[in-house]
């Protein structure tokens, strides 16, 4: 028979056949949790992020024939806890250069710590862009 206390902690179901891991670390956290520390264990991420770039829109207007443009931009992580980011797509137009040794590419995660920012280049390449105009979200 299971008793069942009015505000359990743990709650022992004596007819289950599923064993239970206790046990969390940093590395087990899933997707959508983050590891905190003086609590050893693993948190759901808050639903808004404050880690924003250093400006809201970039604008390039790029002929067929010029050479490449470039623009910089710094991701700045003001959260209180360390995230990870990573771009969802970029297109064959545009690329992200950093000198940041911490910057793992755009096929990677990058980790920043709270307070921390990541430098990036941007670099539009006209001869992959079609004509007109290209609005992009990352």
């Amino acid at each position: 028979e299971t008793k069942i206390l009015r505000h359990p902690r743990l709650m022992n179901d004596t007819i289950t056949t599923a064993v239970l891991n206790l046990i969390q670390t940093k590395d087990s956290c899933a997707p959508g949790l983050f590891w905190k520390a003086d609590i050893q264990t693993c948190l759901s991420c808050p639903v808004d992020f404050d880690v924003a770039f250093s400006k809201r829109d970039i604008e390039f207007e790029v002929a067929s024939q010029q050479d490449g443009q470039v623009d910089m931009i710094m991701l700045k992580n003001h959260e209180q806890f360390e995230v990870a980011v990573i771009p969802k797509r970029l297109p064959n137009w545009l690329s992200f250069i950093s000198d940041d040794n911490g910057y793992a590419g755009t096929d990677s995660p990058t980790s920043l710590g709270p307070g921390e920012s990541l430098y990036l280049s941007m670099e539009v390449d006209p001869s992959e862009l079609e004509e007109g105009t290209a609005y992009l979200t990352i």
